[in-house]
């Protein structure tokens, strides 16, 4: 197929069905006709050696591949392949005579609805982003691992090198050399400390065949839910990846768009508790940061313009930006959340987290992580006790054990816990000495009319990880210890009521990420 013979296909009397109206659309590997209903995906006959569509044969095996591949993720989008028949003077979608080439069917969409196009209009909602990582963790609990030999993290050490060669073939001005060195430097240093910890990885299973291309323009809405879509499928090595590589990317992406990268990382890790795998996280973000950065500049490699001064070169440079802000150093800390439920902790938690690009850990979703029940699940579902006071023990133990594998990882961390009794502040507290990490005890001050009104709505959100009700609350009322004079020195207390008018997020956007004094910056604030 041809621009020519696709453009014949620009008619109404091409296809087997009523059309609303035509729209050709081209990317640089395929053609895409919009017909109102239906839209047809017609690959272009190309060999660019990572991609392989020069026959008929072949252009026709990966349709039903991308057919295949992209039912794992959306089947209703998804609807078959179809030949494209006739001659290429008189082309006919699926119809008649010999067959020209193959498209793939799929139900049209809304552009609308296209969660980049929500996020360039500012509608990119904090529950879409949940949604996001909802159904992201679905399919990393779903999909099969691949074997070792087959996830071998060598192949992806000699694309992260080879990356910084590519880059530095173009006319780069001096000042992206040298940041181009800064993170070939950082990357060869993070491989060297972490290629047995990846090879660990591929072992444990975090291995897996993924979308690989995972970012908002390729995520839809779809009957109120969040989908994905157009996976690869031309190259099953830009698939096959750990699991904490597809969020890097889509964090990364995230952040380029200046979204909420921290949320859909820490919603992620609520539902799949790969807190291990942070070790890896930031490789992976400055890898994809340079792919973006290199596939900016290939976009001009055939233009007669001074690189520098094009579009592209901007984009460049950006995606350079973004990548050294990934391996800046973010001191990490210790915060305890304290207060009883319904007393705004978690939602305190939560902005304390965004704006320190800080890991959240839950209790309420840690807890139920431990009887095998997701963050949105009932207790009631399951025979055991997951509120009993051995239950809890347990709860707090893999609370710090988790902690330390935060903090490990370079990354400040909040526990978001009632932390009602002294002795377990105290485990925490230790913690953080052991690790030579400041540590914050954040205390949620509010009205008992309050705490009733927020418990009350909670529990018309079926969503909430928290099981907790107003009883609840007034049994912790009576179990809370007060804090020690040792403890005074952690403790800073807030009102978490202003934060109904945003009062207090305008208190925690004036303290910076430098921290190792967070409890004095946030005792100014107040």
């Amino acid at each position: 197929m041809d621009l020519k013979t696709i453009q014949r296909l620009l008619s109404p009397e091409a296809f087997p069905h009523a059309v609303k109206k035509l729209e050709l659309l081209e990317t640089h590997i395929s053609w895409v006709i919009l017909t109102g209903d239906f839209a047809y995906k017609i690959k272009k006959p190309l060999d660019l050696g990572f991609l392989d569509y020069s026959t008929l044969a072949q252009r026709q095996h990966y349709c039903s591949r991308e057919i295949e591949l992209n039912r794992r993720y959306t089947p209703e989008l998804y609807l078959g392949v179809v030949p494209v028949t006739g001659s290429k003077e008189a082309p006919k979608m699926d119809g008649k005579g010999p067959i020209v080439d193959y498209a793939v069917k799929m139900k049209q969409f809304d552009s609308d609805s296209l969660l980049g196009t929500l996020s360039e209009k500012g509608e990119l909602t904090g529950a879409l982003v949940h949604s996001i990582a909802s159904e992201l963790a679905k399919s990393h609990r779903d999909f099969s691992s691949v074997n070792s030999a087959t996830g071998n993290p060598g192949a992806m050490q000699d694309a992260m090198i080879q990356n910084f060669d590519q880059m530095r073939e173009y006319a780069i001005d001096d000042d992206a050399i040298a940041q181009l060195d800064s993170l070939e430097a950082w990357t060869r240093q993070q491989l060297a400390k972490l290629l047995p910890y990846m090879s660990e990885r591929v072992e444990q299973g975090h291995v897996k065949d993924l979308h690989g291309d995972l970012h908002l323009n390729n995520m839809i809405v779809m009957d109120g839910s969040v989908r994905f879509f157009d996976c690869i499928e031309f190259n099953e090595n830009f698939r096959l990846m750990d699991t904490m590589a597809e969020i890097a990317f889509l964090a990364m992406d995230m952040a380029d768009r200046g979204e909420r990268a921290q949320k859909i990382l820490n919603d992620y890790l609520e539902y799949t508790g790969d807190y291990a795998g942070l070790q890896v996280l930031d490789l992976y973000r400055v890898y994809f940061a340079m792919v973006r950065a290199k596939v900016a500049l290939m976009q001009e490699s055939n233009s007669n313009k001074d690189i520098q001064q094009t579009p592209c070169y901007q984009v460049f440079t950006r995606f350079l930006q973004l990548g050294l802000s990934f391996i800046s150093a973010r001191p990490p800390f210790l915060v305890l959340m304290h207060g009883v439920s319904g007393s705004g902790k978690s939602t305190v938690a939560a902005q304390v987290a965004e704006h320190f690009s800080a890991i959240r850990l839950r209790s309420d979703v840690e807890r139920k992580r431990l009887f095998a029940l997701l963050p949105d699940s009932s207790s009631d579902s399951i025979e055991e006790d997951i509120y009993s006071a051995d239950a809890s023990r347990k709860t707090f133990e893999h609370l710090a054990d988790a902690s330390r594998r935060v903090i490990d990882s370079g990354s400040p961390c909040i526990v978001d816990a009632t932390f009602l009794d002294s002795s377990v502040r105290k485990i925490f507290i230790d913690l953080a000495e052991e690790l030579d990490v400041p540590a914050v005890i954040l205390s949620c001050s509010v009205s008992e009319q309050c705490l009733i009104n927020r418990l009350q709505h909670r529990g018309q959100n079926e969503n909430d990880a928290s099981e907790a009700d107003i009883e609840i609350m007034r049994q912790q009322v009576k179990q809370l210890e007060p804090f020690s004079t040792y403890e005074q020195q952690y403790l800073v207390t807030i009102d978490s009521e202003q934060a109904l008018d945003g009062t207090l997020w305008q208190q925690l956007a004036q303290i910076t990420a430098a921290v190792p004094n967070v409890a004095a910056q946030l005792e100014e604030c107040k």
